[in-house]
C-alpha cells in the first residue's frame, strides 16, 4: 500500500498545478492561447495536451456583459466520422453544469468553415446550468470555425485538434429564463478527436 501511495503522490500534486496553469492561460489576454497569435496558440495547446486532454474556452457576450468559461475534461467524446467528414466536438463538465457541442458535415482538414444548419448541418450549442443557446434554433444563423491543426496522435484512431470559433448570435433555448440571444466572440479548443470511420 505504501508503494502505491508513493506512485500516486506526484500525480496528486501535479494535476491541480497543471489545471491552474492551463485555466489561467486561457483567461490571460495575450497568453499562449491568444487567438491573435494562432501559431503560438496551437503550439501552446499541443504542449499542454499531455497534461490535460481536452480543453475548451469561450467568452459569452450578452448585452454589455461578458463572461469567460473554460471546460476541461479527460473524457474524449469528440469524433470524426465517415472518412473524417462528419465533425463533432463534445465537451462536458458535469460538475460545473457546463457544455459545448459543435457539429457539421463537410470537414476536410485545417482551414475555416461556416457552420450553418440548412447548408451543412452546422450547430453550436452552449449549456450553462439550466440555460442553453443553440445555433440550430435559427436555421439561417451561422458560426465561424477555424481548425488550426489536426494531427494524428501516437495512439491509433486519435487526432489532436486545435481551433477557434466565433458566433455573432446564438438564440436562447425555449426554457431559458433569460430569453436574450448571446454572442461567442472568442472561442478556442484543444481536444482529442476519436476517429470512428
Amino acid at each position: 500500500m505504501r508503494e502505491q501511495w508513493r506512485l500516486w503522490l506526484p500525480g496528486i500534486v501535479l494535476v491541480p498545478l497543471c489545471l491552474s496553469v492551463v485555466s489561467s492561460s486561457f483567461g490571460r489576454p495575450g497568453g499562449f492561447l491568444s487567438a491573435r497569435n494562432p501559431l503560438a496558440f496551437s503550439q501552446g495547446l499541443t504542449a499542454h495536451a499531455s497534461m490535460l486532454m481536452n480543453v475548451g474556452s469561450f467568452v459569452l457576450s450578452s448585452g454589455r456583459s461578458q463572461q469567460h468559461y473554460t471546460i476541461s475534461t479527460s473524457v474524449s467524446a469528440s469524433m470524426l466520422r465517415h472518412g473524417h467528414q462528419e465533425f463533432t466536438i463534445d465537451l462536458v463538465d458535469p460538475s460545473a453544469h457546463l457544455s459545448l457541442i459543435m457539429a457539421f458535415i463537410g470537414y476536410h482538414g485545417p482551414g475555416s468553415y461556416l457552420l450553418e444548419n440548412q447548408r451543412n448541418g452546422g450547430d453550436v450549442r452552449v449549456t450553462i446550468g439550466q440555460q442553453y443557446w443553440d445555433l440550430a434554433l435559427v436555421p439561417t444563423a451561422s458560426c465561424r470555425l477555424t481548425i488550426i491543426s489536426d494531427q494524428p496522435k501516437a495512439q491509433p484512431d486519435l487526432d489532436m485538434m486545435t481551433g477557434t470559433f466565433t458566433c455573432l448570435m446564438l438564440p436562447p433555448g425555449a426554457s431559458n429564463t433569460n430569453r436574450q440571444a448571446v454572442a461567442l466572440p472568442d472561442g478556442r479548443f484543444a481536444i482529442v478527436m476519436v476517429v470512428v470511420s
